[in-house]
């Protein structure tokens, strides 16, 4: 009825969500040293920070795989010398 479209709306919403950082991850992250990117999936991409730079068209600076999980958080220090990431 009614009252469960709301609920439906949301499902709706975070799936949407899902597919568009998958779709995301799988255009800027590059894939693993030695892994060809044809055959990655977005699963490989999970728990991968790549710092890229903006001022030279997105080349990678430095890239870490620390997590199994997709990174849900990100946070820079005050000095911007180290990134904090939580899975």
């Amino acid at each position: 009825g009614a009252k469960q479209l709301p609920a439906v709306v949301w499902d709706g919403i975070q799936y949407l969500g899902q597919v568009g950082q998958r779709t995301l991850d799988n255009m800027l992250m590059p894939p693993p040293e030695g892994i060809d990117k044809a055959s990655t999936s977005p699963i490989m991409h999970g728990g991968v920070v790549a710092v890229r730079d903006a001022a030279a068209r997105g080349a990678v600076i430095s890239q870490f795989e620390d997590h199994l999980e997709p990174v849900e958080a990100m946070a820079w220090d005050p000095s911007g010398l180290q990134l904090v990431t939580g899975a």
